[in-house]
C-alpha cells in the first residue's frame, strides 16, 4: 500500500478533517483527497463515511487504521532511532522520565547543561507506566530518571538522591498546623491516595501498617503530582515525593515531614552495554546539583513549618508574683 495515504489518513484521523490532514503532511486538500481515495481503492472497502460536511470512518476504517497506526508507530520509533543516530553522540542525550520529574528535576538541569555547552541538545520521553522495568527496557535511551527500585538485566542504575516523602496540603486545611503528620492525622480529613501498583503507594502503605493505622482514601490518582495539584486546591492531604511537593509550592502547598519516614530514592539508569555519554555525563552532573539543591530547599521549608497545634505548656509563674 502507498505509504503516504496511510500516512494521510493517520493526518485526517488525528486532525479530524481533510484541511487539518492536509497541514499535517503539507500537502494540499485535493492531495490528500486523491491519497485517501486511493487507499479505499487499494483496500476494496470504504474506509470514510461522509455525514452532511463531514467525513468519519466507517466501521471497517476504524479497524483497519487500529492496525495500521501500530505500524507507522513503528516506523516513527524507526525514523526517531535513525535521527538519534545521526546526531553526535557528545551533544545529544535521548532521556525517558517519569512525568513528576520534568518540571521537579529535569527542566532545569538541561536548563544548566545548555548555559554550559550551548551544542548540547535533549529528546524527552515522558511516557512512563507502571511497569517501569519491562517498558525502559524496550525502548532506545541514552539515560532514564526514576524512582527507584528498577531492575532488569539490561539495565544499570545509580542512586542520584535519597530522600523521603512529605505530606502536602492546603493552607486552609486545620492539618497544616502539625509540623509533623501522621497517618492518624491524614485521617483527621480527606486522603488522597495513589494506585496500589506505584512505587509510592507501596512505601507509604509499610508505613500505615508500621503506624498501625490506615486512612480512607477519597481519591486514588494516577501520578504524585496530581495528588499534589489537588492537595493545593483543598480536595485534601497527599503524600509526595519531595520534589513534586516543591513544584507547588507557586500555588501555595504546605510541606509538612510524614513519619512513620518513608525513604525514596530518585535513580539514574543506564543501558548496560552503552556507558553514558559525554553528553548524557554533562546532564547528569548538572541533575545531581539540582536534585541537592531542591531537596535543600525542601529540608528547609520542612523545617519552618509551624510548631504543632498541641496548647504550648504555660509558663511557671515565679513566686511571689
Amino acid at each position: 500500500m502507498n505509504f503516504m495515504a496511510l500516512e494521510a489518513l493517520r493526518a485526517f484521523v488525528e486532525g479530524g478533517s481533510i484541511a487539518e490532514a492536509s497541514l499535517r503532511i503539507h500537502r494540499s486538500p485535493s492531495q490528500v483527497s486523491r491519497l485517501l481515495a486511493m487507499l479505499e481503492e487499494e483496500a476494496g472497502f470504504p474506509l470514510l463515511l461522509k455525514e452532511g460536511r463531514r467525513l468519519s470512518l466507517t466501521e471497517q476504517g476504524q479497524g483497519f487504521y487500529q492496525r495500521i497506526d501500530e505500524m507507522l508507530r513503528a516506523g516513527d520509533a524507526v525514523r526517531e532511532y535513525a535521527r538519534g543516530a545521526r546526531r553526535k553522540s557528545r551533544t545529544h542525550v535521548n532521556v525517558l522520565v517519569a512525568q513528576h520529574l520534568i518540571e521537579g528535576l529535569l527542566v532545569d538541569a538541561v536548563a544548566g547543561a545548555v548555559q554550559e555547552d550551548n551544542a548540547f541538545g535533549v529528546t524527552i520521553n515522558a511516557r512512563m507506566p507502571p511497569n517501569v522495568d519491562a517498558w525502559i527496557s524496550q525502548q532506545q535511551f541514552d539515560l532514564a530518571l526514576a524512582q527507584l527500585p528498577v531492575e532488569h538485566p539490561l539495565l544499570t542504575t545509580e542512586i542520584l538522591a535519597e530522600s523521603r516523602a512529605v505530606a502536602v496540603l492546603s493552607g486552609a486545611d486545620p492539618r497544616a498546623a502539625q509540623a509533623v503528620i501522621t497517618p492518624r492525622i491524614l485521617g483527621q480529613g480527606r486522603f488522597i491516595g495513589l494506585p496500589q501498583r506505584g512505587a509510592l503507594h507501596h512505601r507509604y502503605a509499610r508505613a500505615f501498617a508500621q503506624a498501625g493505622y490506615e486512612p480512607d482514601a477519597q481519591f486514588d490518582v494516577s501520578f504524585g503530582f496530581i495528588a499534589c495539584q489537588l492537595a493545593v486546591r483543598g480536595c485534601g492531604a497527599a503524600l509526595s515525593d519531595p520534589l513534586s511537593a516543591l513544584s507547588q509550592i507557586h500555588l501555595g502547598a504546605q510541606i509538612r515531614r510524614f513519619e512513620p519516614e518513608t525513604p525514596l530514592q530518585y535513580g539514574l539508569i543506564y543501558p548496560k552495554a552503552r556507558p553514558p555519554s559525554p553528553a548524557a555525563q554533562l546532564l547528569i552532573r548538572h541533575l545531581r546539583a539540582v536534585a541537592a539543591d531542591k531537596l535543600r530547599q525542601v529540608e528547609a521549608l520542612v523545617a519552618a513549618a509551624p510548631a504543632d497545634g498541641a496548647p504550648k505548656p504555660r509558663r511557671r509563674q515565679p513566686r511571689g508574683a
